[in-house]
């Protein structure tokens, strides 16, 4: 055993708080202070043990990640329960600190997770999102692409906000590749169930009226346009390997009855698939035909 895993666990055992904090390597393990709870004088020693020994293992292991995650999780239990972000203000020199120790290691991507993480589950995280936004845009900074995986974090995130917010904030999220499916997948989502899923089509006129005269939903309606943003997003980073994606892409086009649309999807998703995945693709969309027709 490693001498700072050692001395770590000496501490929780003396402190009668072992298994009470998360796993820093879990990524919902969504901060101490909700395993933790309240602040009595007994919580206060446990914590003050633990993080001796953190400190004591860090100065021989600085590159540590597993150490040093759980340094910054000790120290956010100590704000309380519900934080505000303005609370978590003062560990922005421990968390650069440890993050500089970890630059260019995989480490380094376990603490901007527990920083973003922790801004996130800050009480007042929605009504102040540009100040988590700012925590990202430093992660994404010091991260580069590596940095991918926390957009999920932020993306969720995102989800709970308001519609109208969401889109005002995600191309902030969305500017630099590569992004995760997974992303695409909850702000599609969102869109979708929060945002009308159709707008007016360029038809006008008696051409229009006849078009809605054939049955269905009416041809006045096409994909929303933030929907159609969404989507051409998420298949220019994932068209190539993402059946379920191309599907549902036309599937919207084929709800309205837009079926030119929708065909116009199909060709390029032939076009952009792997070739073994074009088999899938033409099953299931033949089936989502019959499905629409049905």
């Amino acid at each position: 055993q490693r001498w700072a895993a050692l001395h770590f666990a000496a501490a929780l055992s003396a402190a009668d708080i072992s298994g009470l904090l998360p796993d820093a390597s879990e990524p919902d393990a969504a901060l101490a202070w909700r395993q933790l709870g309240g602040s009595d004088g007994a919580h206060d020693g446990a914590l003050q043990l633990a993080l001796s020994a953190c400190e004591a293992g860090a100065i021989r292991h600085p590159q540590d990640a597993s150490l040093a995650c759980m340094r910054l999780r000790l120290l956010l239990a100590r704000c309380g329960e519900r934080p505000t972000l303005s609370d978590l203000a003062h560990l922005r020199d421990p968390l650069h600190e440890v993050a500089s120790a970890l630059r260019g290691t995989p480490g380094a991507l376990c603490v901007w997770r527990v920083w973003i993480e922790a801004a996130i589950a800050a009480s007042d995280s929605t009504s102040q999102p540009q100040v988590v936004l700012a925590v990202w845009r430093r992660a994404e900074a010091a991260l580069r692409a590596e940095s991918a995986p926390l957009k999920v974090l932020l993306a969720e995130w995102l989800c709970r906000l308001n519609l109208s917010r969401a889109r005002e904030l995600r191309p902030a999220l969305l500017r630099s590749p590569p992004t995760p499916l997974r992303v695409y997948e909850a702000l599609l989502a969102h869109e979708s169930a929060e945002g009308p899923l159709y707008g007016k089509s360029v038809l006008q006129g008696a051409s229009a009226d006849r078009a809605g005269e054939s049955g269905g939903v009416s041809a006045r309606c096409c994909v929303a346009a933030e929907l159609v943003a969404l989507f051409e997003r998420a298949v220019s980073e994932h068209g190539d390997d993402s059946v379920d994606l191309w599907l549902h892409y036309a599937r919207c086009h084929l709800r309205q009855g837009a079926f030119a649309k929708a065909s116009a999807v199909h060709d390029r998703a032939l076009r952009v698939l792997k070739e073994q995945l074009h088999s899938d693709f033409v099953t299931r969309y033949q089936e989502a035909l019959r499905g629409d027709a049905e």
